[in-house]
């Protein structure tokens, strides 16, 4: 909070939306960074403040939603009425695909049968069998080198020196050998180790590659190169056999690491020194976003970050996640920014759904297999209008 000297006005940062142009996070679309909403105290011109909701208009026209909140909430309050319905006469119908509400120390328990392997396609074997035949087994670096042919991904790692007097041809086989190391673990040092004992191959000494490492690969760079591999990746894909790019899978991981290590805490669910690696896996095991988390931060907003930030060109219109990427705020979000998120919930038995308060003077549905006897209220508060600024928030401190 700045504080008012020399008779100027004081003002307020407060982070007011995630200002996306494309909310999906397309790449055709340039993205806003987030939008800062200023409010100003009592010094703040008409012009200011004109400018400040024809900005908050553009977001919403993004997000595809009214203006008015009883609008939205009249037709969320329908929806839901409408969701709880068909969840009910698939229950009295029993085409719920084996969901059943059964009883468990007295109380209704939603249950849920586990999901059967799916049975091997016959051509499948036959399939990697030639696969191996006609390949063999590939080297890694080998793979990493004609990927980087098809998709020149080592053009998004630009220098932060004045300058650049490597050839472009030894800068590119650096850049590999240090993705190669940096990817696997295997480390700088033996990579160069490697390439020295390679008969007829010309060395990169460690020094060289730590160079390398040091002016060209950072996290913007290294995801610009992630988001060139998963486009192309995407544009060859041939949809009719494997499906357009339109579902994602969150999920974190816990990786080991040594103490001396400024980013390592310890995790209390998994137990161990390490760092935890969230990542977005798009349907066809193709990483399209990844963060490094703390080990108390929250997985809801893990998933919402990689959602909006991933930039490619997959359209993801599902989220798959666990337990622990879902609440009530992460499925308020989804809504907001449409797309259908999707956990699979540890504790679905004991949870129970809220009917929305339609009108104050209906009663409480009871044809519900489950129990309904709580009701969600949607509506906002009493005076609050979203049209008009409210007002400056009183200053704390001296």
């Amino acid at each position: 909070m700045a504080r008012k000297t020399q008779g100027r006005p004081q003002i307020q940062r407060h982070l007011a939306w995630s200002g996306v142009t494309d909310i999906r996070g397309s790449a055709q679309t340039e993205p806003a960074r987030c939008g800062i909403r200023w409010a100003l105290d009592k010094h703040q011109d008409h012009s200011q403040r004109q400018r400040l909701y024809r900005c908050s208009s553009t977001r919403y026209e993004a997000l595809s939603k009214p203006r008015d909140p009883a609008d939205f909430i009249a037709d969320l309050k329908k929806r839901h009425v409408a969701a709880l319905e068909r969840l009910n006469k698939g229950l009295k119908k029993n085409t719920t695909g084996g969901v059943k509400i059964t009883k468990k120390k007295g109380e209704a328990w939603i249950s849920v049968p586990p999901v059967g392997r799916q049975v091997e396609p016959e051509n499948l074997e036959a399939l990697k069998e030639e696969i191996a035949r006609r390949w063999g087994v590939i080297d890694l670096l080998d793979l990493i080198k004609n990927v980087n042919h098809a998709t020149t991904f080592t053009a998004e790692f630009t220098s932060v020196a004045s300058r650049q007097i490597t050839d472009p041809d030894v800068l590119r086989r650096r850049l590999l050998l240090c993705t190669f190391g940096l990817g696997t673990n295997m480390g700088i040092k033996r990579v160069a180790d490697g390439t020295a004992a390679v008969a007829g191959m010309e060395a990169d000494t460690e020094v060289a590659l730590r160079r390398t490492r040091r002016l060209f690969i950072n996290r913007d760079s290294l995801r610009a190169a992630i988001r060139t591999v998963v486009n192309k990746t995407l544009e060859v894909r041939e949809t009719d056999l494997w499906g357009p790019g339109t579902a994602c899978a969150s999920d974190s991981r816990k990786f080991g690491s040594w103490s001396v290590n400024f980013m390592t805490e310890w995790h209390q669910r998994y137990g161990g020194a390490g760092i935890m690696v969230y990542w977005h896996v798009e349907r066809k095991n193709v990483c399209i976003y990844s963060q490094v988390r703390s080990t108390t931060d929250s997985e809801v907003a893990s998933m919402i970050e990689g959602l909006l930030r991933h930039l490619t060109s997959a359209e993801i219109d599902r989220q798959y996640t666990d337990t622990h990427g879902a609440s009530v705020a992460g499925f308020a979000f989804s809504h907001l920014l449409d797309f259908k998120l999707l956990p699979r919930l540890k504790n679905i038995g004991s949870a129970r759904p809220f009917g929305p308060v339609l009108d104050p003077s209906e009663p409480v549905r009871q044809e519900f297999e489950l129990d309904m006897s709580k009701q969600l209220d949607l509506g906002p508060e009493p005076g609050f209008d979203l049209e008009q600024p409210g007002p400056t928030p009183p200053r704390t401190g001296k």
